[in-house]
């Protein structure tokens, strides 16, 4: 019953791809659950602390849901991986404490633990900063969700998430680095050779 992560970069196609990843395994016949983000804005949780410690249990509680339905797959969008490059990455901007992930790493680590697969979504900071002013242009940014959290979306600040992005992916063992910048079905191909669940398994 695998387990799949998809985590990265801000506008890298996650969500594009989960979706296509969900209608090839129903015509695959293979049954799964998403776990989604947290589904609360960041007004409504209070603190960023809070908000990294409901994101995990959220996933958490997601695998439990999973390990009792007897579905095949369960897919994570931006799972225990992501949680742990976002935790650093916060630290690094001092919105949290630098002890706030040793207070989280047990829980981190649980759930690394049964993620058997995860692809780290890759696209450059002004790629990613362009998608989002076309995404906003067209009234589908969905930076409403973290409304009251006010992200740093600079260049800078995204070649810094980025650079963390790869280095955590050249650390970790089962981590998959994919290069957004293609066409959506030239990734989607990526994913599923990565899966090995393309046709012709």
């Amino acid at each position: 019953m695998p387990v799949i992560e998809l985590f990265g970069m801000s506008r890298a196609g996650k969500t594009t791809q989960i979706n296509l990843l969900k209608d090839y395994l129903e015509k695959e016949g293979a049954s799964h659950i998403v776990c989604g983000r947290l589904p609360k804005k960041f007004s409504e949780v209070g603190s960023l602390e809070r908000f990294h410690e409901e994101s995990i249990d959220h996933i958490l509680r997601s695998y439990e849901t999973y390990l009792g339905s007897q579905k095949d797959y369960l897919i994570i969008d931006r799972g225990p991986y992501d949680r742990e490059v976002m935790i650093d990455y916060d630290i690094h901007l001092n919105r949290l404490q630098p002890g706030f992930k040793d207070s989280m790493i047990a829980k981190i680590t649980e759930g690394q633990g049964f993620v058997d697969k995860a692809l780290l979504m890759l696209i450059t900071p002004e790629e990613s900063v362009r998608r989002w002013e076309g995404q906003a242009a067209r009234g589908l940014d969905n930076s409403g969700m973290n409304s009251g959290l006010d992200p740093d979306e600079g260049i800078e600040s995204l070649t810094y998430l980025k650079n963390s992005y790869i280095s955590f992916g050249l650390r970790r063992e089962g981590v998959t680095m994919v290069d957004c910048i293609a066409d959506i079905d030239t990734i989607h191909n990526i994913i599923l050779k990565n899966l090995r669940v393309q046709d012709g398994k």
